[in-house]
């Protein structure tokens, strides 16, 4: 990834924006589309969010922009888990909190290998 490239990012998030755009206007509301449309709009933010951060950080090395692009895609992994539990009616503690260990061993994970390249 050269630095400050944010074309990649940018075009996912307009081709989402356009496939969010075409259900909304072509499509009558049920609930496989509103789990459609919570899905394109969370595609589409997190391509703008990781367009803005790469045209932001030019001055970042590999390490900390992949670093920042692993902490991002795990933030929107737990915001579409979320969303999910709520749209199929699993919304609770115990599975918010499963859910969020997950996230945080995989993040541990990452980190020990960092710590320890061997």
């Amino acid at each position: 990834m050269a630095r400050g490239s944010a074309g990649v990012p940018l075009a996912v998030s307009v081709i989402a924006a356009a496939g969010l755009l075409a259900l909304v206007l072509l499509t009558d509301p049920g609930i496989r589309e509103q789990e459609l449309f919570v899905g394109l709009l969370l595609v589409a933010c997190a391509g703008l969010a990781a367009a803005v951060m790469l045209a932001a950080n030019k001055a970042a090395n590999l390490a900390s922009t992949l670093r920042a692009l692993r902490r991002g895609l795990f933030c929107g992994l737990a915001c579409a888990g979320l969303v999910v539990l709520q749209l199929n009616g699993a919304f609770s503690v115990p599975n918010v909190t499963f859910l969020l260990l997950v996230l945080l061993i995989a993040e541990m994970v990452f980190l020990a290998r960092r710590q320890n390249p061997a």
